[in-house]
């Protein structure tokens, strides 16, 4: 019997209020993860194949998992201690389990090894956010704006910040940018808007 393999990659965006980031707006927080090629069958008379932990992570962590998913993370890191998807995984689910300062430490690493990607940016300032270091988490929606200047929530996400740092003009401004970017945050950016008494 033959073996098929499917590269994943997956990308979650959700909101609640159960985040470390709720607080003056609403935030979306933006999981992007990364699996390698997996098997999608194997022979039941063939041994299973060795089990690759960077997929797993990415895996256990689709599944909110989050616990699992580091053990998985740490694992693949032994082996690849520079492979920059799996540092940014083990973040995110550092960070959805309210571990920020052990987020903050793979999202940095993760920066270091691709600095020109927007996601390390955007996932450094979800840190900074959750932190109450809205001046930080500004600046690094900034660079992740530069470098992907159509990421709609980067620009909700920083109007919150804005918003928390008594910017309303600037929130307002961010708000509606993400809005024109993507009408489908309606239901996210709305309120934002309305909670300052501005139209869309």
């Amino acid at each position: 019997m033959s073996t098929g393999h499917a590269n994943r990659s997956k990308t979650v965006a959700s909101v609640g209020a159960n985040s470390p980031l709720w607080g003056q707006g609403l935030v979306i927080v933006l999981s992007i993860v990364h699996a390698t090629a997996v098997p999608a069958q194997t022979p039941a008379n063939v041994p299973p194949p060795s089990l690759d932990h960077g997929a797993a992570c990415a895996f256990f962590q689709l599944k909110k998992e989050y616990q699992r998913a580091i053990d998985h993370c740490d694992q693949a890191l032994v082996n690849e201690p520079n492979n920059d998807n799996v540092l940014s995984n083990r973040g995110s689910a550092y960070f959805s389990l309210g571990k920020l300062d052990e987020a903050l430490r793979d999202f940095n690493a993760a920066m270091l090894l691709k600095p020109q990607n927007a996601r390390n940016f955007f996932n450094r300032a979800l840190v900074h956010g959750a932190k109450k270091d809205h001046q930080r988490a500004i600046a690094d929606y900034d660079e992740a704006i530069r470098l992907m200047p159509d990421l709609a929530i980067a620009y909700n996400n920083r109007g919150s910040e804005f918003e928390a740092s008594g910017e309303r003009d600037k929130a307002i401004s961010d708000y509606r940018e993400a809005l024109r970017l993507s009408p489908s945050l309606s239901p996210v950016i709305m309120p934002n808007l309305r909670r300052l008494g501005a139209e869309p």
